[in-house]
């Protein structure tokens, strides 16, 4: 299922200014990965939406860039690697409590500028049922990999409490998304928690040994768009134009399907039929409503338990959302008043 809200008009005008040579070719950079929700990246890339948008407000180059993970795609942006980068709300609000403390709470290294995909069924536990797990209480005293500080994490924390387990009995394996499958063979863990399009990979390579545990009933991945603060405040024009881009992917995405679909499965190396079912559920759409702030809060609930950060200050969220560039781009998609974004706090 594939739904789709945006400011069609402003888009249009956004994107069909006459490209020009840029002074210098300075890149801007948008950090992406292979998680399925990122299909938007992959179809504005590849359908040459960033570049369409090339203007003398805004000359820049547009490259997209291969991160590791959201995790990583956060660090690049905070130590200025990235200008734009793609992350799930769980390594956010983990950020956004890192900075609480410091003068960056008012002023963040980074900013959310829209939601561009909503996803209940994110995440998968995956375990070699060969090793006696077939239930959930099964692993406890077991090892279970994770990135930590990911959706993945926040994922595991929710399954975990709402099967009764207690976390302090399962040990968690740091095991990054390229390693999960080795880490899971060779023994290193027991079980896995794995997004789309690795769980189907993990999967295959189990045969029948895998076990899958769903956590579609316990936590859903909000897909958000982040921005440098100091790009969004002093080079508006170049935010407009990547959310605008991202609209324009959206649009394509529900009107020819298929074609987006080819551009999203060649970015990922797969076949377009092999893309298709693991789009079951994901609901791409542009936006920055009310999902956006009750899935920091529900993170920031979570982390706030965390011996990492007991005694940290709460942030508000407010500081860190933008909703300047929505507003000019996509009006009828902003759902948030002024006092609940930067709006209010500049």
């Amino acid at each position: 299922m594939i739904r789709y809200r945006a400011g069609s008009i402003g888009v249009l005008m956004l994107l069909a200014v006459p490209l020009v040579a840029a002074a210098g070719d300075e890149v801007v950079r948008i950090g992406a990965w292979g998680w399925i929700l990122d299909a938007p990246t992959k179809v504005a890339d590849g359908a040459g939406l960033f570049a369409a948008g090339r203007s003398e407000a805004s000359p820049e180059r547009i490259e997209v860039v291969d991160v590791g993970s959201g995790v990583e795609a956060i660090a690049a942006l905070e130590q200025g690697r990235l200008d734009f980068a793609l992350a799930a709300q769980a390594p956010v609000a983990r950020s956004l409590l890192l900075q609480a403390e410091s003068i960056r709470a008012t002023n963040p290294s980074f900013v959310i500028l829209a939601s561009l995909a909503l996803a209940p069924r994110a995440h998968y536990l995956i375990a070699d049922g060969s090793r006696g797990i077939r239930i959930p209480a099964d692993l406890e005293g077991r090892r279970l990999g994770i990135l930590r500080h990911s959706s993945a994490h926040f994922a595991w924390q929710q399954f975990a409490r709402q099967h009764g387990l207690d976390p302090a009995g399962v040990e968690l394996v740091d095991v990054t998304l390229p390693d999960q499958a080795l880490a899971l063979t060779e023994g290193r863990v027991d079980a896995i928690v794995a997004w789309d399009p690795w769980s189907g990979r993990l999967l295959r390579e189990l045969g029948a040994k895998g076990v899958v545990f769903g956590m579609r009933e316990f936590y859903s991945a909000n897909w958000l768009l982040l921005a440098r603060t100091q790009l969004v405040d002093q080079r508006p024009a170049v935010a407009d134009r990547v959310l605008a881009a991202y609209a324009a992917a959206l649009a394509l995405m529900d009107g020819d399907r298929a074609r987006a679909r080819g551009l999203h499965a060649a970015a990922l190396g797969l076949d377009p039929a092999e893309l298709a079912p693991l789009e079951d559920g994901v609901i791409w759409q542009l936006g920055l409503g009310w999902s956006v702030l009750s899935s920091l809060e529900a993170a920031l609930d979570w982390l706030a338990a965390e011996p990492e950060f007991a005694g940290r200050p709460r942030p508000r969220t407010a500081p860190f959302i933008d909703a300047g560039p929505m507003l000019r781009v996509a009006p009828e998609s902003l759902a948030l008043p002024s006092y609940l974004t930067r709006t209010a706090t500049r």
